[in-house]
């Protein structure tokens, strides 16, 4: 909690509020039998790995100004779950995001409408 709000200070000194952001997620593997952009690979980026605490999922956002991370998510279950995590940091931290830029996987109607706004 402490390192939490500290990065809510710095960001609150530096002033950052309404930013151009990029995104991105990934997976981190548990063991050391299986990599995250191998079972991907071989999965054709069709899905994102699943099993039993394989991975542990994350997704960070970053200000392009600043180049400052000003949310984050991290989540056992999926890299879809982190990217929400995230987008809730980012409401609580009263950051506004005038643009993001974010790979393809984010191009799916369900991941635009949240970015009506921007």
């Amino acid at each position: 909690m402490a390192i939490f709000n500290s990065h809510v200070l710095i960001l609150q000194k530096k002033g950052v509020r309404k930013i151009n952001a990029c995104g991105d997620g990934t997976g981190y593997s548990l063991t050391i039998k299986k990599h995250y952009a191998t079972v991907t690979m071989k999965k054709k980026d069709k899905a994102k790995p699943k099993g039993k605490k394989t991975f542990v999922y994350s997704f960070k956002m970053l200000d392009l100004e600043s180049k400052m991370y000003v949310a984050y998510g991290m989540s056992l279950k999926s890299e879809k779950q982190a990217f929400d995590r995230a987008m809730k940091m980012l409401e609580y931290i009263d950051v506004e995001m005038k643009s993001v830029r974010l790979d393809r996987y984010y191009s799916f109607p369900s991941y635009v409408d949240k970015f009506e706004r921007c």
